[in-house]
């Protein structure tokens, strides 16, 4: 989920426990932020592409939040598929509620554009000109870190995604994403599976996409074989993200041609 605060917001914005209104925009695992003042508002998640304006975040993930939901706020960065975001802050949600102003949906609607442009400057393929927006109010006041800035990320750690399991698949010639498996999510163990004629098995989020669990680490791979992998400028068997803690690799098989190599520890 990606969330957007901003240091100035509509008067007729309520005060709220926190004395910061938030906009955050939910995507699957990952969300967008820019400050607003008094409270928290976001945007969520769509699975819809348009081609003449990117892919466009519309599935209202948040509506589902609850009173004592922990969010956890990551710093924004610059440029094209960047390294792990780091952690800034942690707030609990007191309550949420749809905004319907529309100087502050507006507001909301245009931080994709706004995330893009200095001192910013991230690359996102995304935008939010149609998503929900909701004010949130949080148990505590949101560190320093968090408010510094327009815009940062943020996590709803209950809907992380958490301890998923993929065991005994076949994914063979280019299924999926771009022709890649990307594992996205915390504490995920992926065991006794087999990738053939692929574009490898990735560990990372993808902040140009608004996607993937922001608190990604934990991730166990073991007994998979990858048979004749893809990619340019060469084949790419397994890619961990730069920054991610506790990836491990244990009894991996590489196919290239007629050769088979197995190696029992590292990625």
């Amino acid at each position: 989920a990606t969330a957007a605060a901003s240091s100035s917001a509509p008067a007729s914005a309520p005060a709220t426990v926190s004395s910061i209104s938030l906009a955050i925009i939910d995507v699957a695992n990952g969300a967008l932020a820019t400050q607003a003042t008094e409270g928290a508002s976001r945007f969520d998640d769509a699975a819809r592409w348009r081609a003449e304006a990117g892919a466009e975040l519309g599935f209202d993930a948040l509506a589902a939040t609850r009173p004592g939901d922990e969010m956890r706020f990551y710093q924004l960065l610059p440029g094209n598929h960047p390294p792990l975001n780091p952690l800034i802050g942690a707030a609990t949600i007191a309550s949420s509620v749809q905004i319907t102003d529309g100087g502050l949906l507006k507001e909301c609607h245009a931080a994709a554009a706004a995330m893009q442009q200095p001192p910013y400057n991230a690359h996102l393929i995304v935008n939010v000109q149609h998503s929900p927006v909701y004010r949130i109010d949080f148990m505590e006041p949101l560190p320093a870190a968090v408010t510094a800035t327009k815009f940062n990320l943020v996590s709803l750690e209950r809907q992380s995604g958490a301890d998923a399991v993929l065991r005994g698949n076949n994914f063979h010639d280019s299924c999926g994403s771009g022709g890649r498996i990307i594992l996205k999510t915390r504490n995920a163990t992926y065991v006794d599976n087999i990738a053939a004629r692929f574009g490898g098995l990735h560990v990372y989020t993808e902040q140009e996409w608004l996607e993937g669990d922001l608190g990604l680490r934990n991730v166990h791979l073991k007994n998979n074989t990858f048979i004749d992998m893809h990619g340019t400028p060469s084949p790419v068997h397994v890619d961990v993200m730069q920054g991610l803690e506790n990836v491990t690799c244990q009894d991996t098989t590489y196919v290239i041609g007629k050769n088979t190599t197995t190696r029992s520890r590292g990625c």
